[in-house]
């Protein structure tokens, strides 16, 4: 499940304008954010005959709240943490915190403790973060932190993703190898459905952008085939559980 608050049953105007601002989810009131996720839980589960059992936060915001709800409603896994990363200069509602801060989230598979969602707990939500590296080294980006502080700004350290961007088979490949190497027992990567299609994001414009992303994503796959086994969410829950 995954929903973004804007454009989610129940209306509810936020800002004056959500389209525009395209507000968190978790910047709405209680009440409202509950009634969004039982929405969309309820009308997968009823459109799909299948319970819904992984969720992933609309532009990666979580909170308490949030977690505590999804157990509720019988959710196994969450994967929106995006650790290294700091969304608080990514607004949302003009007047809000901008999203989550995920400095100092955990790296590897967890189950969450549902009020302090940084660290690890006795839920039955299981929290996979998404496989993210920083771009430079621990001393490097202390020197970064340490000048913006002395500039009075602030800037999220600059990471690589296991997420393709056109042409950066190898620069994942890396990613994965630094991740598994620090000894995570998994790799998570991500794409939206919409980039398969040729214009369906600014990234993969033509169908030249298309046919670089399946060649990335055949050189990364025939990669991590000799090292993981694919899973659902769901199943390496299960996989965690055993374990």
């Amino acid at each position: 499940m995954h929903l973004h608050a804007w454009n989610s049953p129940p209306d509810y105007d936020l800002t004056g304008d959500d389209w525009r601002w395209q507000p968190y989810l978790i910047e709405y009131p209680d009440k409202i954010l509950r009634e969004k996720v039982v929405y969309m839980t309820t009308l997968l589960e009823e459109t799909f005959g299948t319970k819904m059992l992984s969720h992933r936060a609309g532009r990666w915001a979580f909170d308490s709240r949030y977690a505590k709800l999804l157990v509720e409603l019988g959710y196994k896994v969450d994967c929106s943490v995006t650790p290294r990363v700091n969304w608080r200069n990514a607004k949302g509602a003009p007047t809000g915190n901008g999203g989550t801060d995920y400095q100092h989230f955990p790296t590897q598979a967890y189950f969450m403790d549902l009020e302090k969602i940084n660290q690890p707990g006795n839920s039955a939500l299981l929290e996979v973060p998404m496989s993210i590296q920083y771009k430079h080294s621990a001393l490097m980006n202390g020197f970064k932190r340490s000048y913006d502080r002395l500039r009075g700004k602030y800037r999220s350290p600059s990471v690589n993703w296991l997420r393709p961007s056109g042409g950066n088979a190898a620069q994942m490949i890396a990613v994965a190898e630094k991740t598994l190497s620090q000894g995570n027992d998994y790799v998570e990567f991500m794409l939206h459905s919409s980039e398969f299609m040729p214009g369906g994001s600014p990234t993969f414009k033509d169908e030249e952008d298309i046919e670089q992303l399946y060649q990335d994503l055949e050189t990364l796959f025939s990669w991590l085939a000799e090292r993981t086994k694919g899973m659902t969410l769901a199943e390496y829950y299960d996989f965690k559980k055993a374990g």
